[in-house]
């Protein structure tokens, strides 16, 4: 379980595509005392780590976890957030993030307010629409949010300096797919999940 509360950005160095999985290499800066098992959100995605050396972290994804996430094999040199598993006595900022993606959104508009704020409009896939609502909560790229504005299938997201400075929000660029988990409250407690 997650919070959303990003710790730090990493960068995909490899994308090894086997014959059922796909090995990611990510250099994660500021890692420290890993240990081989534990689970890491990566941009969303819990993850487990495989093996860690010179600051590279190995992660293996299955075929389903490639199929349903953001994460393809066009994604070295991209810019990931990444948070460690919640441990028992940490704060619980953000909301509860498991890093199980509901569906791959779409970024429609990324824009500068002032220097300390940004606005974020993304497109979320249709069936998502009963679990996604004004004043909600909302994980995009593992970032936890809050959704300003719900119009027809796009919802707007603000981002304040330090939101910016931490996450990869701003080398997203606009046309990017990103991983979207809704609210898990909103998940079990409307009954409609399919």
């Amino acid at each position: 379980m997650f919070t959303g509360i990003i710790e730090d950005k990493g960068l995909i160095k490899k994308v090894k595509e086997l014959e059922n999985s796909t090995i990611l290499s990510i250099d994660l800066k500021n890692f420290k005392d890993p240990s081989i098992g534990e689970s890491i959100s990566i941009n969303g995605v819990c993850l487990t780590l495989n093996s860690y050396k010179n600051n590279i972290a190995t992660f293996n994804l299955s075929k389903e976890t490639v199929l349903k996430t953001a994460f393809s094999k066009n994604s070295e040199g991209e810019v990931v957030n990444w948070e460690r598993a919640l441990r028992m006595g940490d704060p619980m900022g953000g909301h509860i993030v498991l890093g199980h993606v509901d569906g791959v959104g779409r970024v429609r508009e990324l824009n500068k307010i002032d220097s300390l704020s940004s606005l974020w409009r993304v497109e979320f896939p249709k069936k998502l629409d009963d679990f996604i609502k004004e004043k909600g909560s909302v994980s995009l790229s593992g970032v936890s949010l809050t959704i300003a504005k719900k119009e027809n299938n796009l919802i707007e997201v603000y981002l304040i300096e330090e939101t910016l400075k931490r996450t990869n929000i701003e080398s997203t660029d606009i046309g990017s797919d990103i991983n979207i988990e809704v609210d898990v409250i909103s998940r079990y407690s409307l009954g409609k999940w399919k």
